[in-house]
């Protein structure tokens, strides 16, 4: 009698304490560690782009064929970073007829000098001191051979090329030019001149002189 008491007490109590568990709040899960992603998430992909390299272009431009008024006309070399400034060249400098001699373009490094050598007899000297807000602050100077023309220190931007005035040419003048800019804006690019077209033949319909065959001679004996 007093066992099957204390089986009946022990049978209450495993009931009573599994009703108390089940009416206790649920535990919240771990949080997950910082940057790591959630459970069935993927993580997001990384779609940040490198910075663009900003780079200096320079060319020596060979300005002749004085008068503010005509036609501007330019090389068949003309540079894609100097493209749709043709106007602009002729409304500073009052001529007509634009060559390039020379280009060449870097990659600007701020604290450093670089040479740039557009041509054979000229040469540019840049020291790069610092980044501003939309370019470039440099020490320029110009050389001809060992003889140094112009030294300057100046602001570049990248929203228009800088202009150096050069030395008299026989009837022209020598244009040194300055671009700042990304790939997309300094990038050289050969001037291509549109194609003339054509006149329609007025010749009469038929098989070409070469399409027809020729007489075949007679075999002889």
């Amino acid at each position: 009698m007093r066992l099957r008491a204390r089986r009946l007490c022990t049978w209450l109590a495993g009931g009573f304490l599994a009703a108390a568990t089940a009416l206790l709040p649920a535990a919240p899960p771990a949080a997950a560690p910082a940057g790591a992603a959630a459970p069935g998430v993927a993580p997001a992909a990384n779609t940040a782009l490198p910075p663009v390299e900003d780079k200096i272009w320079t060319g020596i431009i060979l300005a002749d064929t004085a008068g503010k008024d005509g036609p501007v006309r330019v090389g068949n070399r003309w540079p894609g970073a100097m493209g749709g400034r043709e106007k602009q060249l002729q409304r500073i400098f009052g001529y007509r007829h634009f060559k390039i001699l020379g280009q060449t373009q870097r990659k600007i490094r701020t604290g450093e000098e670089d040479w740039l050598v557009p041509s054979k007899n000229f040469y540019l000297k840049v020291d790069t001191k610092q980044k501003i807000p939309g370019g470039y602050l440099m020490n320029l100077q110009l050389w001809q051979d060992k003889k140094m023309l112009v030294e300057a220190t100046v602001k570049i931007r990248k929203t228009g090329p800088l202009y150096i005035r050069g030395p008299l040419v026989g009837r022209g003048q020598l244009i040194v030019a300055v671009v700042c800019g990304g790939k997309d804006s300094a990038w050289v690019r050969a001037y291509k001149p549109k194609l003339a077209v054509q006149p329609l033949s007025t010749a009469p319909a038929g098989p070409s002189p070469a399409a027809v065959a020729p007489p075949v001679p007679d075999a002889k004996p």
